[in-house]
């Protein structure tokens, strides 16, 4: 009960923060930049997510998708995800669990994108705006 109750609180207060970082964006038209960019240059995995979250509100999804194409495609795959587990949840009483594979290779996927868009030859990878 104590989990449910922390887990309900956490989700809560990531929300409360979500909607006022939408709000102070939406008011001063700018973002909070990425440290790792900031500081190497170089865009990390998670650059575009901000910008492609604030896209997908505007539901310009081919906006969204060229900021961050790797985790667009995790976002449309999520509710797939959540739908099987409850599925499956409701017919054999388990909870399903992905297995450790699945996320060593989902880690890989990501490592591997931020080395790619930050080359030349896959410059199209990068967080860009198009209009």
């Amino acid at each position: 009960m104590i989990f449910m109750e922390r887990k309900k609180t956490f989700v809560q207060f990531v929300s409360l923060v979500i909607l006022v970082y939408v709000f102070y964006y939406l008011v001063f038209q700018h973002g909070i930049p990425c440290i790792f960019h900031t500081l190497t240059g170089f865009y990390c995995p998670g650059c575009g997510i901000t910008r492609m979250f604030l896209s997908l509100i505007s539901f310009d999804f081919y906006q969204a998708f060229r900021f961050n194409p790797v985790v667009f495609l995790l976002v449309l795959i999520t509710p797939f995800y959540f739908l099987f587990t409850t599925f499956y949840l409701k017919k054999t009483g388990k909870k399903w669990i992905l297995p450790n594979e699945i996320y060593i290779f989902l880690l890989v996927i990501l490592i591997v994108f931020g080395i790619l868009r930050n080359l030349e030859f896959f410059s199209y990878l990068a967080p860009t705006i198009v209009k």
